[in-house]
């Protein structure tokens, strides 16, 4: 298939979706319903937890949730997991300590490789993703391709096993919070920090891609952000070589977050590459410009049909305050047709380069014509004052040049007579 999409939406083909919904809502509902098998909670409560889940704007996880009410300690936390099978009393070379995410993928441990005696992050794969051997092959071959991976954008896998049937990722663990958390915390970010944020992790996908690799699920809760502003890409266990055949939803799951996910990932398109994280990441940024999901509904199935029928939404209808090159960006990385977006992460980078070289120009300084132009006018308008002037100023001086003449002309006549009355008369007799 190439690179355009499919513009009609069909519904047979979320029978197996829809039978495994998304692995994130499976896990907070087998998660609930141990806690009320336990004993700890009441159906009631889990109900009101689960109705306020789903009415949030940024929804958190269910076991955070509950224990924010007050109706889960940490203790019981543990105890609710550990009946589900996830080994949180520790694996074999690592203590580990508490849990610090929960996702459709499995949970994420804080803890401590003992040989090296460092904190590490520990990812123990939810049993819905293990159940299938093909699958467990695929991830150890992918995770230790995503082993091989060094970039100051990327966080490194460390180690990848199982025990008990427990499969897990070990990875570096980032001092710091989720991209999700930050916007938790601080609601949408500027448009500058966004801009930052995407110039990271593009340059990190464009290593990706040259190592011939697709992460697939590329998600703020998947972007680390370190104390010195460093953003940090991790879970790259679930990646993909981009050149792999077989379909993204083998072991009848799909690989991915249907709020990020890209429309040939959701048809199951067998050439999956760069460009479905490109997406992602346009979905990613602007849930952090904006506090709103590109598409959003009330399961699972719902949302992934919007990516694939609803328009490419503008962020300036959340935030009109956004730029429109900003905006651009964005609406580009999220088109439906993956051959309509960037064709590289390189090329995303040096289109957010010229954005921000635009946004930090200078304003030029009001243009020096105008103000000649200006004195160049009222020179005119003074020049036109005297010129209007002229006329009466020589009439003016023609009169007092004529009067001049005449009084000279009257004091001439009148010394005449006396010139002559004073000549010299002849002697009388000669």
């Amino acid at each position: 298939m190439n690179g355009g999409h499919r513009s009609i939406f069909h519904p047979a083909r979320y029978s197996s979706i829809v039978a495994s919904t998304t692995a994130a809502e499976l896990a907070g509902n087998r998660f609930g319903a141990m806690a009320v098998r336990l004993g700890y909670l009441r159906q009631e409560q889990l109900d009101r937890a689960l109705a306020e889940q789903q009415k949030a704007r940024v929804r958190p996880q269910l076991g955070e949730l509950l224990r924010q009410h007050g109706l889960l300690s940490e203790a019981q936390t543990g105890a609710v997991l550990r009946a589900m099978g996830v080994p949180v009393a520790g694996l074999p070379g690592y203590e580990l300590y508490e849990q610090i995410s929960q996702g459709g993928m499995g949970c994420v441990f804080r803890g401590r490789q003992l040989s090296m005696n460092r904190v590490v992050a520990v990812k123990v794969l939810s049993s819905l993703l293990t159940d299938d051997p093909s699958y467990v092959q695929r991830f150890f071959l992918e995770a230790r391709a995503a082993g091989r991976l060094n970039h100051p954008n990327i966080v490194h896998a460390i180690d990848v096993g199982a025990v008990d049937g427990m499969h897990y990722l070990v990875m570096e663990y980032v001092e710091g919070s989720s991209l999700r958390d930050e916007l938790n915390r601080g609601g949408p970010m500027p448009e500058e920090r966004v801009l930052e944020i995407a110039r990271q992790v593009a340059d990190a996908l464009e290593y990706v891609r040259k190592h011939a690799l697709v992460h697939r699920d590329i998600k703020p809760e998947n972007l680390m952000l370190s104390a010195d502003g460093t953003v940090r890409i991790c879970d790259f266990g679930l990646a993909r070589r981009a050149e792999q055949p077989g379909s993204i939803t083998d072991a009848d799951c799909l690989v991915g977050t249907p709020q990020y996910m890209a429309p040939e990932q959701i048809h199951g398109e067998a050439d999956i590459d760069i460009r479905a994280d490109l997406y992602a990441l346009g979905g990613t940024l602007f849930f952090l410009s904006t506090a709103r999901l590109p598409y959003d509904g009330a399961g699972a199935a719902e949302i992934m049909s919007k990516h694939l029928t609803h328009p490419v939404p503008d962020p300036r209808a959340h935030v009109p305050g956004l730029s429109a090159g900003f905006s651009a960006i964005l609406m580009k990385l999220l088109a439906k047709g993956r051959a309509d977006r960037h064709r590289t992460p390189q090329e995303l980078v040096e289109a957010l380069d010229r954005l921000r070289r635009t946004a930090s120009a200078p304003a030029p300084a009001a243009p020096a014509p105008r103000v000649r132009t200006a004195r160049r006018r009222h020179a005119r308008r003074r020049f036109a004052h005297a010129a209007s002037s002229a006329p009466a100023i020589l009439a003016i001086f023609v009169i007092v040049v004529v009067l001049l003449g005449v009084v000279l002309a009257a004091g001439a006549r009148a010394a005449k007579p006396a010139s002559a009355d004073a000549r010299p008369s002849a002697p009388r007799g000669s």
